[in-house]
């Protein structure tokens, strides 16, 4: 009997002191609240909470914690959003989509770590029920996995003309709703997206940013997948997605089917109001292309956000503009956007970078501290809670010297420098000297007889400085241009006959808003100055292959500008580039 009364009074007693730890533990504690669960992505969350007591201790360290299990505390994933008293906002990222979650705030005092109520959330899926792939690329655009109107990735889906929403049974000039209409960038509009119209959400229509993007990223090989011939393209991350060879309809009639595919893209043709782009491929062949807007053809969605970015302008030493515009916000706020730059390729906002505001819309960018004669990268950038997306890279060159010869970048493709002078001239007005084609040192008397090209089987001579009058002169990487860059220089810039320092001439600006000036300083011919004022001749390094006593330049009055071909034996003028 006194064994039980004494085991009945050790419970009893052990159940008091238990009790009595336990409130003084909890009385110590601070008091946190937890907020409602806001901004929730695919693979993130905004969540926060309050701190109204802090239990008679300080609090060092609050946040929040989450898990998919039920009470989540800190051994699981959590935040540290500073300490002490008062409110506070977490970014919970690394989320799996269409993951069911909970999630609590917590602080921490001397005493221990209390939690406010749970809360539970879901993050979103894959924009409903149809599946994308993240392919690693550069911009962060996500593919689909399907066609639009397939059921698997195999199937050829729905056609649609360009612009229009709905399949057909025929596919004409005359039916094609948008076939002479001005039109802007469709992707995302609904009226005009065959993705975003059928599927909703993020989805869209891929830009031709994007189509050209998949074709120069990724790694395409020929495959049957299903029945079905296409490509599998695979991603710098080793994902990949299956594009069959759908074919096309013109009229009532599927042509190709098994052996070609093309897939709209959103961009109109600049050129053509009856043309849009699209990935155009066979087995041995695949790129990005325009064609007439009446065909039915395949169409993959994309989503993210769509950003693009603008041209440079406005280049000096050291300073340059640039700027974006984000068409998309990809289903959720953009709280950051601007322009990130590198001296390296793809740069990110981890390398310099602006922030212009927030939300969708166009903005410009200033670069400034940048080195002189220095290339760099840049590109577009925007946030939103799912992540950051990168519009397509743009390179440029800030203004410089190469040893001790100014240049300048015009924005044209190629990248190349162009020199702010002729080779002889001390200011951009001046003529310069005057070189035989295929010699490095003027003379009195330009002839046949004593030009040293003359009959001689020579190829480029462009960088060689035993031909080459801009490297044996200037030296370093300076050459003379090749025709080809002078045909670049012809298409892609826009030309102003003028008069500059009292010589007639081209202003020739490129696309970036920066210009040169090339003087009318005519040519030599023996020993007398020809068409001074009035034509300008410029030496190519490339000879006329057709006839060994002639060479190809750049040939230009004030209603008249192109590549040309002259006698080698003329004294003409040399306008240097470099790489």
């Amino acid at each position: 009997m006194k064994k039980g009364l004494l085991l009945m009074l050790s419970i009893i007693l052990m159940l008091t002191m238990c009790k009595k730890k336990e409130e003084i533990t909890t009385q110590g504690l601070p008091v946190v609240t937890t907020h409602e669960v806001t901004e929730i992505g695919i693979s993130s969350a905004i969540c926060g909470g309050e701190v109204t007591d802090d239990g008679g201790a300080e609090v060092t360290a609050r946040g929040m914690c989450w898990s998919t299990n039920p009470d989540p505390t800190i051994t699981d994933s959590f935040t540290t959003d500073g300490s002490g008293l008062g409110s506070f906002t977490s970014n919970m990222t690394g989320l799996d989509a269409g993951a069911l979650y909970y999630v609590r705030a917590y602080a921490t005092n001397s005493n221990g770590t209390s939690y406010g109520i749970q809360k539970i959330f879901t993050t979103k899926d894959q924009f409903g029920v149809y599946d994308f792939v993240d392919l690693g690329l550069p911009s962060g655009s996500k593919w689909a996995t399907c066609n639009v109107g397939a059921n698997s990735p195999t199937e050829y889906g729905n056609y649609y003309a360009w612009g229009e929403i709905e399949p057909k049974e025929s596919y004409t000039e005359e039916n094609c709703l948008t076939l002479e209409l001005e039109m802007e960038d469709i992707s995302g509009n609904p009226q005009y997206d065959a993705a975003r119209a059928n599927w909703g959400g993020g989805w869209r229509i891929p830009t031709q940013e994007e189509l050209d993007e998949l074709i120069e990223v990724c790694e395409w090989e020929w495959t049957n997948e299903g029945g079905n011939d296409g490509y599998w393209v695979t991603g710098p991350n080793g994902n990949s997605i299956f594009l069959p060879a759908a074919g096309n309809r013109y009229k009532t009639m599927l042509y190709g089917a098994g052996t070609s595919g093309l897939y709209w893209g959103s961009t109109p043709d600049a050129n053509s109001i009856q043309n849009a782009y699209c990935i155009n491929f066979l087995i041995n062949y695949f790129d990005s292309d325009c064609s007439r807007r009446y065909y039915g053809r395949s169409v993959r969605p994309v989503s993210g956000m769509y950003i693009t970015t603008k041209g440079v302008t406005g280049i000096t030493e050291t300073s340059a503009l640039c700027g974006g515009n984000v068409a998309d916000d990809g289903g959720a706020t953009v709280t950051a956007k601007g322009i990130c730059w590198s001296t390296s390729e793809n740069p990110t906002i981890s390398d310099s970078h602006t922030t212009d505001g927030s939300g969708t819309g166009s903005f410009t960018s200033n670069m400034t501290g940048l080195t002189m004669g220095t290339t760099y990268y840049v590109r577009a950038y925007a946030t939103n809670i799912d992540g950051t997306s990168y519009g397509r890279q743009k390179r440029f060159t800030t203004n410089g010297q190469i040893n001790g010869y100014d240049f300048v970048d015009l924005g044209l493709s190629s990248g190349l420098k162009w020199a702010t002078c002729n080779v002889g001239a001390n200011s951009p007005t001046e003529y310069g000297n005057y070189y035989a084609w295929g010699e490095v040192e003027t003379k009195e008397d330009y002839n046949p007889g004593n030009c040293i090209t003359y009959w001689q089987e020579i190829g480029n001579i462009s960088g060689n400085p035993q031909y080459d009058a801009a490297r044996a002169n200037w030296g370093s990487t300076w050459r003379m241009p090749t025709r080809e860059e002078f045909g670049e220089l012809v298409e892609e810039c826009e030309w102003e006959w003028t008069n500059e320092g009292g010589n007639n001439g081209y202003r020739v600006t490129g696309a970036n808003g920066n210009s040169i000036f090339l003087p009318a300083a005519g040519l030599y011919s023996r020993k007398l100055l020809y068409q001074a004022n009035s034509y300008g001749y410029y030496w190519s390094s490339l000879p006329d292959e057709s006839n060994t006593l002639s060479a190809y330049c750049l040939m230009f009055y004030s209603k008249y500008y192109n590549n040309s071909y002259n006698d080698r034996s003329c004294g003409v003028s040399v306008r240097a580039v470099s790489d």
